[in-house]
């Protein structure tokens, strides 16, 4: 292992350099999640704690366009599609490209929730988030369960 690398940071000779402020073992699960597992995870952000499952790029970004994919302005119906196939089109072309692999720089959770005093929001079933990856302040591995509203 070389002199420049941390002692917590593995070599990894087929990735670009971490970027500042991330968090090597996050930047590990978010790969996971980029190939489908599933995994329960807990962030701090901000002040705020988010709790949901990891997911990954793709998924995120098919959930989002489906969700926002058509628009009706006056009596047409407008597809939004674009601007999401743009973006699973470039993540096709970077699993796809030759070099080093750059690392996430967004993490996605599904069934998020934010935690608060008072609960968690929203109470009936959760959203998508997308956070910076050198935003988060710490994790756990875990994701809070609803509790079952009396």
């Amino acid at each position: 292992m070389s002199d420049d690398i941390a002692p917590d940071e593995p070599d990894d000779g087929d990735f670009e350099p971490l970027p500042e402020g991330h968090d090597w073992l996050l930047s590990q699960l978010v790969r996971l999640a980029d190939i489908g597992v599933d995994i329960g995870l807990t962030v701090m952000a901000n002040g705020e704690t988010i709790t949901g499952t990891l997911a990954g790029q793709r998924a995120y970004f098919e959930a989002t366009r489906a969700a926002v994919n058509t628009k009706t302005i006056g009596n047409d119906t407008v597809r939004e599609d674009h601007m999401f196939n743009a973006a699973l089109e470039a993540l096709g072309e970077v699993a796809q490209s030759e070099g080093p692999v750059p690392h996430p720089e967004f993490l996605h959770l599904k069934d998020a929730h934010v935690i608060s005093p008072s609960g968690l929001t929203p109470t009936h079933g959760g959203v998508w988030w997308r956070g910076k990856i050198a935003s988060v302040d710490g994790f756990w591995l875990g994701s809070a369960n609803p509790r079952p509203q009396a």
